[in-house]
C-alpha cells in the first residue's frame, strides 16, 4: 500500500484484512498518523530513508520555493491569492519548459516534459482552481483546452490534484 499512514483508519484495516493478503507491504513517506494528540509513529518500520538524506544522497533535488518581495497576502481575497499562486507557477513553469528545450537541443539529448502539480484544499477548491485555470481571464484562455487528470490523494480530507 502505498501512502500507507491514510489507511490507517480502523475500517480501512479492516477492509484490508477482509482480502486475506499473504503479506502486507507498506511504502510511505510519512510513516506517522496524525490525532488530535500529536503524531504517532508506526512501530513496524522495517526500513526508513529520510528526504533530507536522499537529497544528500543526490536522488531528490533540494526543493525551491518562489516567493515575491515584499508580499502581504492580508491584502487579497483568498481567490486573488489564488490567481496569483498559480499565475506565478505557470510562469516559472513556462521558463523551466524553454529552458529544457534549449538544454535537450545543446545535448542532442531527449526532451524532458515538465508539469505542473497543484494541490487544493478540498474536492471543491479543486474545481474552482480547474473552472480559473481553463477560464479565457487565465493567460488569455492559453490552458482552457489543455487536458485535465483530477486525482483524489486523500480521499478523507477530500484533498485532489489537478
Amino acid at each position: 500500500m502505498d501512502e500507507s499512514h491514510h489507511y490507517r483508519a480502523d475500517r480501512g484495516l479492516e477492509v484490508i484484512n477482509e482480502l486475506n493478503p499473504v503479506i502486507g507491504l507498506e511504502l510511505t513517506a510519512t510513516p506517522q498518523v496524525e490525532r488530535s494528540g500529536g503524531a504517532i509513529k508506526f512501530k513496524n518500520v522495517v526500513y526508513e530513508y529520510s528526504l533530507a538524506k536522499a537529497i544528500r544522497d543526490g536522488y531528490v533535488k533540494e526543493p525551491a520555493v518562489a516567493t515575491r518581495r515584499d508580499f502581504d497576502p492580508s491584502h487579497y481575497t483568498p481567490e486573488d491569492l489564488d490567481r496569483i499562486k498559480l499565475e506565478d507557477g505557470i510562469r516559472l513553469h513556462e521558463d523551466a519548459k524553454v529552458a529544457l528545450d534549449i538544454f535537450a537541443r545543446d545535448m542532442k539529448a531527449n526532451p524532458v516534459k515538465p508539469f505542473v502539480l497543484v494541490v487544493s484544499q478540498s474536492t471543491e477548491h479543486a474545481g474552482r482552481l480547474k473552472e480559473m485555470i481553463a477560464s479565457k481571464g487565465f493567460f488569455d484562455g492559453y490552458y482552457a483546452t489543455r487536458s485535465w487528470k483530477s486525482i483524489p490523494i486523500n480521499p478523507a480530507a477530500k484533498r485532489m490534484i489537478i
